[in-house]
């Protein structure tokens, strides 16, 4: 059984100082262990509601708390993720070679490795790619720490790249049948599912940053969303549009703006993913629909809009071009009325010329 996890603030009453002020402590309790730790703030008497036993919402100390927690989940949250990847990938490795140490990490051992998860487990290569990322990372780690010689550095020879992987995004039409799929009041946890994957394909935001969208990020008089990307550490103006304008206001209501304070429900990717495709089975979908697919859909949505692909690269945070380019994947028919353009074009030029010879001939008959 899980332990739950329960954060609230605590006044502590028996502990007055001479100004009048009491501290405030945070009361933490893990399971059936509890334990107070101090935030280091005091507060007076009135900013308490002994009757609800918390702080008053339009307090100072308040939004002291909220900046708190909220620096506090993101960080957990960020821990988990990254401890979950690592301990899946050692699991792998320890089904691959159980008794395996240090000194077995070899160019060779590292060949086997990748040939085991390719064909007694079926790995993709980026499957495979991400495991050797985490496996690296652990290597180099201990080649830090001494415990590995640098020259026997096994992945100096040794590499395996991660391909863009086909992916089919959704049409206007579909995220249109996500967005009035009826859920049942009761399933909230299904709508906040609905929600973040939306305010991605409307914002073309990643798992990461939607996860860390906080109130200092949204500008509600100009529109915008500015942030800086946590994957390219690049900064990006996104114009809100009216549906993700009304989810974004549907977590920001009944909370005080505080810097630092996230604004969507928290949760895995993993959670998310195995969520979203409960999602997509009750529509008439039958893509393979991840998280990440809202992204795909975010550029989709720009391509069939005409929308430049210069623009496009600013909006989604790429350095480069070409990595706007993995992303524009023209349907057929927009390739068709790309071509009945051209083919207009031509027309036009022809009859134009046609003109020209008709008015130099008529110019002649008058000479």
């Amino acid at each position: 059984m899980k332990n739950s996890i329960n954060i609230r603030p605590v006044i502590r009453h028996d502990k007055q100082r001479k100004d009048g002020l009491y501290p405030l402590n945070l009361s933490i309790r893990v399971g059936g262990a509890t334990n107070r730790v101090s935030t280091g703030k005091y507060i007076q008497a009135s900013d308490w509601d002994s009757k609800s036993g918390c702080l008053k919402n339009n307090t100072k100390a308040n939004q002291f708390i909220n900046q708190i927690l909220a620096a506090q989940m993101k960080s957990w949250w960020e821990k988990m993720y990254t401890l979950k990847t690592y301990r899946s990938t050692l699991n792998v490795l320890k089904k691959f070679a159980p008794k395996a140490s240090f000194g077995d990490l070899t160019y060779a051992f590292i060949q086997k490795f990748d040939v085991y998860m390719s064909q007694k487990r079926g790995n993709s290569l980026n499957g495979r790619w991400g495991r050797h990322k985490c496996l690296r990372a652990v290597i180099r780690e201990a080649i830090k720490k001494e415990l590995i010689k640098e020259s026997n550095y096994p992945y100096r020879h040794f590499e395996v790249k991660s391909t863009v992987s086909k992916r089919e995004p959704l049409t206007v039409a579909e995220i249109q049948e996500i967005k009035t799929l009826l859920i049942p009041e009761k399933n909230g946890f299904l709508n906040r599912v609905r929600d973040i994957f939306l305010l991605s394909v409307y914002t073309g935001l990643r798992y990461s940053d939607i996860m860390r969208l906080s109130f200092e990020h949204v500008d509600a008089e100009l529109n915008l969303i500015v942030i800086e990307m946590q994957k390219t550490k690049k900064v990006v103006t996104i114009p809100v549009l009216p549906d993700a304008k009304l989810i974004l206001e549907r977590y920001t209501k009944h909370k005080i703006k505080t810097v630092g304070l996230t604004i969507m429900p928290q949760m895995t990717n993993q959670v998310l993913n195995r969520e979203l495709k409960i999602l997509i089975s009750k529509t008439n979908i039958t893509k393979n629909v991840t998280f990440h697919i809202a992204r795909y859909a975010f550029a989709s949505s720009l391509v069939q809009a005409d929308i430049n692909p210069f623009i496009m690269m600013e909006l989604m945070g790429h350095a480069r071009i070409t990595q706007t380019q993995t992303y524009i994947k023209p349907a057929k028919t927009n390739l068709v009325k790309s071509m009945e353009k051209l083919a207009d074009t031509y027309s036009k030029a022809v009859n134009h010329g046609k003109q020209k010879i008709e008015n130099h001939q008529a110019t002649l008959l008058h000479i």
